[in-house]
């Protein structure tokens, strides 16, 4: 027999109609399904939490293993030297006099906001490109050959620091595929990403951030390049491959400001 009226037969003498009773299943069916969906979605998030918090500890612990004081190490072992014993009269002639107290000096205490307002730190100086100096003009050829190189960068960063990206886009390409073992390839490739990601064009950003990460993973521009490419992908809607982006600057560079920014936007992500 059909169950759907077997249902009927059994809700005849209810004065229910079969109808309305199968609605009603049909209805409670459906409620079923969302709330198993619903499950299965949070448990894919508590899993990524997991992961995620899993990174982090492990960064943690290398952190505390770093900042772990290294053991003495055992004294040398050689031959025991022979013990003189010295005359009262030679023990007092070779007796150290008695050290003096030393002066005690009170330093006032300094606020952390003074001591930047004094000290200040340039973050951004260490991703700048190095440019190099003017040379006399008696310079070997090999260093002029360098300053033509180096004159051609500067000049594809002037287009990019005077935001005409349109001009210093395929200024700085050119440079990376014509010298890519020259110090400024990954300057020219990760200025190259940044003009794109200037003008919206987020696919081609994406591009040359992999272009940095790849050719150059040693690069100082690394980690803001891989950072910058998780930000690309969460524009563009790809939030899974933003989060997996972002947990290997994690990963990769536990200690940069770069690092912390990922943290941020994982946070966000969730």
């Amino acid at each position: 027999m059909n169950i759907s009226r077997t249902i009927a037969w059994l809700l005849v003498p209810l004065g229910i109609p079969a109808c309305a009773g199968n609605q009603e299943l049909i209805r409670r069916v459906d409620v079923l399904e969302q709330n198993l969906s619903d499950l299965r979605r949070d448990q894919q998030r508590i899993t990524q939490r997991l992961d995620e918090l899993q990174i982090q500890l492990n960064v943690i612990l290398k952190k505390l293993e770093s900042a772990r004081p290294s053991s003495s190490a055992p004294p040398a072992s050689g031959p025991a030297l022979e013990v003189v014993k010295l005359r009262p009269s030679e023990q007092t002639a070779t007796r150290p006099p008695k050290e003096l107290p030393l002066p005690r000096v009170l330093i006032p205490p300094v606020e952390p906001s003074e001591v930047e307002e004094r000290l200040p730190v340039d973050r951004e100086a260490a991703r700048r490109p190095v440019l190099a100096k003017e040379e006399p003009k008696d310079t070997p050829p090999s260093t002029a050959g360098d300053e033509r190189i180096v004159a051609a960068f500067r000049e594809a960063f002037e287009a990019y620091r005077g935001g005409d990206f349109e001009r210093a886009i395929p200024a700085m390409l050119s440079f990376a595929e014509k010298n890519p073992s020259h110090r400024l390839a990954p300057d020219a490739w990760y200025f190259a990403g940044k003009a794109e990601l200037d003008l919206g064009r987020l696919e081609s950003a994406e591009k040359k951030f992999d272009a940095v990460i790849d050719k150059y993973p040693r690069s100082s521009h690394a980690a803001s390049a891989m950072l910058l490419k998780g930000r690309c992908s969460e524009r563009r809607g790809n939030r899974e491959v933003a989060r997996g982006v972002y947990l290997q600057v994690v990963q990769n560079f536990p200690r940069s400001d770069e690092a912390t920014e990922a943290n941020r936007r994982l946070d966000a992500l969730r």
